[in-house]
């Protein structure tokens, strides 16, 4: 009898929980002001070459250009090497792209 009654409150908990926690969320601001917040979430996998999750314009003289949709780059590409380096993160394309005065051959 224990048994049949702990799990009935254990469904009880549970669905109370999904009820009250599921649907729309409203916030109200106190003022007119605006901060951003939160952090973005990521997750680390080995695995070889690097992935292109965003590409940016660049403010130039010129206006704004982006340098990488101009080579051919796009979202969801996977860089393997830059100039015969082998890139694996982001900070790997810093590191070869610092004081880098050459042209840029990126293996996709």
């Amino acid at each position: 009898m224990k048994k049949k009654f702990y799990k009935i409150v254990i469904v009880f908990v549970f669905s109370f929980v999904f009820i009250f926690t599921s649907g729309n969320k409203v916030g109200f601001a106190d003022s007119e002001k605006v901060f951003l917040g939160g952090f973005t979430a990521g997750f680390s996998i080995d695995t070889r070459g690097a992935e292109v999750i965003g590409v940016n314009d660049v403010i130039t003289e010129k206006g704004l250009i982006s340098p990488a949709k101009r080579a051919g780059i796009e979202i969801g590409d996977v860089i393997y090497s830059i100039n015969g380096f082998e890139v694996n993160s982001a900070l790997d394309i810093e590191k070869t792209l610092v004081d880098c005065n050459e042209k840029i051959i990126i293996v996709k």
